[in-house]
């Protein structure tokens, strides 16, 4: 059963014999059962298999059979399997299998799969980790420039501090007693200036020099409505019997005394001028 005659021509015969090894082999011919000549044949795997170590037949290296005989040598020792073998008797492994050799074997199961499911999640847990820290190293950037806008903010507030106390960003206005007077009413800063109502002191050291040789009186009252301090007259008689016996108090001159209030020595028509204006008082020597 190992081996198949067929005539080929003129006399001639092929025979086709399945070796049980792989390599080579002494092929004897026999007439009549006398020894007539001796032949050396190579028996090859067939495709795809490919020969093994123990001069058997079996699948390559990343391959497997997809025919398994009952015993655990395979192809080596079941030939009438091999012969009924189709072509494409090998398979590759399945994902995450290997086979590093050739044989009948089966594929086995790769490690690599279990050190990158570890390697996945250490790096996950790295990137949990790093996220986490950037967070927090984030918040205290931004904590820290909170501080920063915080303490530039105050050193600002400091330096217009002692600017205000140092220099006028807008002159000193005050009227004096006589002219308030002569007014009839409160007026506003800019009626008051057109008038010539009003003396202006341009500087700190003028101020403080003004309030040092005449007295300077502050007033501060509530505004009756929303574009007029003393819309029915009601402050201006109290705050001239306020001056008067101020006046009588202390001693002092009435025709030297001069008045700053905030509706005739704080610019009410331009917004610019009137926020320098309040910020512009200077510290007056008292008396």
């Amino acid at each position: 059963d190992d081996m198949a005659v067929v005539y080929a021509s003129d006399g001639r015969y092929k025979a086709t014999v399945l070796a049980p090894l792989v390599g080579a082999h002494a092929l004897l011919l026999l007439l009549d059962g006398a020894l007539v000549d001796t032949r050396t044949i190579i028996a090859r795997c067939p495709a795809p298999l490919v020969p093994l170590p123990s001069r058997g037949c079996g699948c390559g290296a990343h391959l497997e059979p997809t025919f398994r005989a009952d015993d655990a040598s395979g192809f080596e020792v079941d030939f009438e399997a091999l012969r009924r073998l189709p072509a494409a008797e090998c398979q590759p492994c399945r994902f995450a299998y290997h086979k590093p050799s050739a044989g009948n074997g089966r594929c086995v199961p790769q490690q690599w799969p279990a050190i990158a499911g570890t390697s996945v999640c250490a790096l996950v847990v790295i990137v949990v980790l790093m996220t986490f820290v950037r967070c927090v190293f984030l918040r205290r950037l931004l904590r820290l420039a909170e501080v920063e806008r915080e303490s530039a903010e105050k050193d600002r507030r400091i330096r217009q501090a002692v600017t205000g106390v140092t220099t006028l960003e807008f002159p000193l206005a005050v009227m004096p007693l006589s002219k308030l007077r002569e007014q009839g009413r409160l007026a506003s800063y800019e009626e008051a200036r057109d008038a010539g109502a009003l003396r202006f002191c341009d500087t700190v050291e003028s101020a403080v020099a003004f309030a040092a040789g005449l007295p300077v009186m502050f007033v501060s009252h509530q505004w009756l409505s929303r574009h007029h301090p003393d819309p029915k007259a009601q402050h201006y008689p109290a705050i001239l019997e306020a001056a008067e016996a101020l006046c009588a108090r202390q001693g002092l001159d009435p025709e030297s005394l001069h008045i700053w209030l905030d509706y005739h020595s704080i610019p009410q028509e331009n917004t610019t001028t009137k926020r320098l204006a309040i910020g512009s008082n200077p510290p007056l020597p008292p008396r």
